[in-house]
């Protein structure tokens, strides 16, 4: 009974640390980001450029609510987030890759999305 209580109270403490270090990031994220976008609107006033502080601002905050919501999806199931393929997956997949991938590159350059 008393490691089930031990257990618990451990599992309730990491519990409360990881949503206060959450807190602290995102607070240091927002904070920095802001820190930037004034950097920003300074640097467009010397040079006599427009910036359009609330559309950063905008930015910042869509951002940090798509970090948020995917750290959750993680948090809930993180063997169900599929795992990007390092290149030794794909050129063993695809083993001329290295070869290809300039002719990829250059071909989607010259794309024309009109035609």
């Amino acid at each position: 009974m008393l490691c089930r209580e031990i257990a618990s109270a451990r599992d309730s403490l990491e519990s409360r640390v990881r949503v206060f270090m959450t807190l602290i990031m995102r607070s240091l994220y927002v904070r920095t980001a802001d820190e930037a976008i004034r950097g920003y609107e300074d640097s467009a006033v010397i040079n006599r450029l427009t910036c359009d502080r609330h559309a950063d601002r905008t930015k910042v905050e869509r951002f940090l609510s798509m970090v948020t919501y995917a750290s959750e999806v993680c948090r809930k199931n993180p063997f169900g987030v599929p795992m990007i393929s390092n290149w030794s997956r794909v050129t063993a997949a695809v083993p001329d890759v290295c070869e290809r991938l300039p002719n990829a590159v250059g071909e989607d350059q010259r794309w024309d999305s009109t035609t």
